[in-house]
């Protein structure tokens, strides 16, 4: 089952202003995953010398969920949440989006 639009247009968005933040602070894209057989989920993770950072939008619960882990990263990393921003792509537009995207982003301040 396949994302609708403003769900990829907002993961695109949120993981290209994530990626720019990261990046000045050191972190590189080390993992990307997207599954359109699973509700349309997907996770990238950012990692430096000492954790990592990992995005994920969960097709299934409708949730974008910003969680960090130390390093080295395993199947058993215990993943703690930053924040967990839920998202209803029927109902939601591009000033939602935006909205969601800015929470996050503020959330790491």
């Amino acid at each position: 089952m396949e994302s609708p639009e403003i769900v990829k247009h907002t993961w695109q968005k949120l993981v290209d202003k994530l990626t720019t933040r990261f990046g000045s602070e050191g972190y590189q894209v080390v993992h990307f995953q997207h599954d359109d057989l699973v509700f349309g989920s997907c996770f990238i993770i950012w990692s430096n010398d000492q954790d990592a950072l990992r995005l994920t939008w969960d097709g299934k619960e409708c949730w974008f969920i910003l969680e960090e882990t130390l390093l080295p990263l395993s199947l058993q990393s215990p993943w703690q949440e930053i924040i967990v921003c839920p998202f209803d792509p029927d109902e939601h537009d591009e000033v939602y989006s935006r909205s969601l995207i800015e929470d996050i982003l503020e959330s790491l301040d």
